[in-house]
């Protein structure tokens, strides 16, 4: 059988593991949820960002553009009026010094005329420019690939981007030009965490690629990229990467992507392991903590137990060592009233009423109290024990040889109510009096509660189903009488001596009846076989 020490260490510990494993779960699932809420938030914040500096460093340039195509000598040029090339170049050159990232402006007429502050031969541009799609194009778009840049795959920094206005002068009509560079794309978006694999793309509403993080690896997946414009902004736990989509405001423009999750799975994993090491040092905690208290409470029962199992050889009162829990410490108040009660029956010579005391009964009630001790069931052994005093305070009574019939019911009830405990469903009792004046009637002591006994141990107890108790009192021609009732096997059904019960039985009772009320008093036995057996006391209301 298990000591209730190493049954308190594995229940303690199984309970705070239990404890510890589903906090642990929770505390890492939510951490895990903030980690993805707090990297998806900050990715949103950087590419919003983004968004917002490439939309006003457009408009700046439209703004450039539409500035160039107000200056009274670009208008004169377009129209074909005497005016100075360089003179137009001059005014090219300033507005590309203001900004590093203009590769050049040009200014194509469609009578084939052009001028340009940088690199590159626009000679034959202008030339039936009507007709050709990249013209259209720039009419329609804000933003256009520059028709060049297919043939300049040499790297990122040799790639360029158009923004273009078309402008009407009389009967002339020319496209003004500003080649971007690539680079400069690049440099508002670098701030995006793309992770390890990630990649991010600028595409117009008819899916033209203007922008691609590894364009100079590798050609742009078109099916990727409507893949990511048709995910939600998030992260997709089954891909471990974060989805991102923002329209550049007042372009046709958008930034869309998809960032990998290496530093989302190293935060996971960096999480998983402080809260593994928080609970390898919890659990050792809790264990040590749970071998001191059990170890502090069972040395406080084992006292209990030792005192206990020394009463025969030795009356004295429970002290314990060290200071201990306040249930504990009750437990051993009510035993040691119960053992001071114990040591006052010692001093009475009332019709030898400690032999009355069977002792199994009292072994049997103090290991109730230590069963229920060790399932630490407190309430139920206060109750018990407080029966148990009560029934010896009575027993007692102050060495008086006569109570009243109450505190006699009350005697035989403790005595019940402690063997309830131990037959559990298999006993029950009724207390019956109608008339509440008869429990004023003075009775010789303890005449009610050996009779209960004896119908417990030698009717009740031979049964298979519920064993029931009736007492009942009740008056009748000016005598009290007092009726025990059992439904037990009968006297004649038992192989036992009915007139025993520790040493004092039945005739005991019977003489004392006699000597305090008359011969016509005393004890009278009904007995039905197989139902049970009925046993009347007949007294006097004044004795």
């Amino acid at each position: 059988m298990k000591t209730l020490k190493s049954r308190m260490m594995i229940y303690y510990g199984l309970a705070s593991m239990f404890i510890l494993t589903v906090s642990s779960i929770l505390l890492l699932s939510f951490l895990n949820s903030q980690i993805i809420k707090i990297e998806s938030e900050k990715l949103e914040a950087s590419v919003d960002s983004s968004s917002k500096y490439i939309a006003l460093y457009i408009t700046n340039l439209k703004k450039e553009i539409e500035f160039i195509s107000q200056i009274k000598e670009v208008r004169n040029y377009i129209k074909g009026n005497d005016v100075r090339e360089d003179r137009v170049k001059n005014i090219l050159n300033n507005i590309k010094e203001k900004d590093k990232f203009i590769e050049k402006i040009s200014i194509v007429t469609t009578d084939g005329k052009n001028v340009s502050n940088g690199s590159g031969n626009n000679k034959n541009m202008g030339l039936n420019m009507l007709e050709k799609k990249w013209y259209k194009d720039a009419i329609s778009e804000g933003v256009i690939l520059n028709p060049t840049r297919e043939k300049h795959y040499k790297g990122m920094d040799s790639w360029v981007l158009s923004l273009s206005k078309n402008v009407k002068e009389d009967d002339k009509q020319a496209l003004i030009l500003l080649d971007l560079q690539y680079i400069a794309l690049y440099e508002y978006l670098k701030s995006i965490n793309l992770g390890n694999k990630g990649q991010v793309y600028i595409v117009d509403d008819k899916n033209n690629i203007i922008f691609a993080n590894d364009i100079e690896k590798k050609k742009p997946d078109i099916k990727v990229i409507n893949k990511i414009k048709h995910m939600h902004f998030g992260y997709n736990e089954v891909e471990n990467a974060i989805y991102f989509n923002s329209k550049i405001k007042g372009t046709n423009l958008e930034i869309l992507g998809i960032s990998s999750g290496e530093k989302i799975l190293d935060l996971k994993s960096n999480v998983f392991k402080i809260i593994f090491f928080a609970f390898i040092v919890s659990s050792i905690s809790v264990m040590i903590i749970t071998k001191i208290i059990s170890d502090r409470l069972t040395k406080s029962l084992d006292e209990l137990k030792r005192f206990m199992q020394n009463m025969d050889d030795r009356l004295e009162n429970i002290v314990l060592n060290e200071t201990t829990f306040s249930e504990i410490e009750i437990l051993k108040q009510e035993i040691n009233n119960m053992i001071d009660k114990i040591k006052q029956l010692k001093k009475y010579e009332i019709d030898s009423l400690y032999s009355q005391i069977n002792p199994h009964f009292l072994y049997n009630t103090l290991d109730i109290l230590i069963w229920m001790i060790e399932f630490e069931d407190n309430e139920k052994a206060i109750k018990i024990t407080k029966n148990l005093s009560n029934f010896f305070r009575i027993s007692l009574s102050q060495g008086k040889r006569v109570i009243s019939l109450e505190d006699e019911l009350k005697h035989s009830e403790n005595y019940l109510e402690i063997q309830k405990e131990r037959y559990q469903n298999k006993l029950e009792y009724i207390i019956n009096y109608k008339d509440k004046s008869l429990l004023e009637c003075q009775v010789p002591k303890i005449i009610i509660q050996p009779l209960v006994e004896n119908a417990i141990y030698h009717g009740i107890k031979e049964i298979d189903g519920v064993g029931k108790i009736e007492i009942n009192v009740y008056e009748r021609s000016e005598d009290l009488y007092i009726e025990i009732k059992d439904n037990g096997i009968g006297i004649n059904n038992s192989h036992k001596n009915k007139l025993k019960l520790g040493g004092v039985g039945m005739k005991n009772i019977d003489r004392r009846i006699k000597y305090y009320y008359g011969e016509e008093y005393g004890l009278s036995i009904e007995n039905t076989n197989n139902i049970g057996t009925t046993v009347v006391l007949k007294l006097k209301k004044v004795l």
